[in-house]
């Protein structure tokens, strides 16, 4: 079971779940993540599940976005750096867990998958 951040924090941790994901940041959605994993419609998403599906399916990113899409990439194209923005732009509460943060309207709250 992974730590559940507090709001103000937005998801600064790693998960036990997949051994170790890291937080990179809140990002411009730009289409950036091709790959969707799941239905948008389950309500049962956590980050968790996130990182974990996009794990199992062989990705090295997991991106949240909008509380309802989970989102994944091998690679983190060269214009993410200039779409970085702040952290308090990826609030939006999970459907799975209110008190993870699931980034935002078209906002990606990014996390590295170090283990796949």
């Amino acid at each position: 079971m992974g730590v559940v951040p507090e709001k103000s924090t937005t998801a600064l941790c790693s998960y036990s779940a997949l051994g170790h994901a890291d937080y990179i940041g809140c990002f411009v959605e730009n289409g950036m993540f091709p790959y969707t994993y799941g239905d948008r419609h389950f309500e049962s998403l956590t980050i968790d599940f996130c990182l974990l599906g996009c794990a199992d399916d062989g990705f090295k990113y997991a991106g949240m976005m909008s509380r309802q899409w989970c989102q994944c990439d091998n690679d983190l194209y060269s214009d993410t750096t200039g779409s970085k923005v702040s952290d308090s732009e990826c609030d939006t509460p999970c459907y799975g867990n209110g008190s993870q943060m699931w980034g935002g309207d078209f906002m990606l709250s990014i996390y590295r998958i170090s283990k796949v």
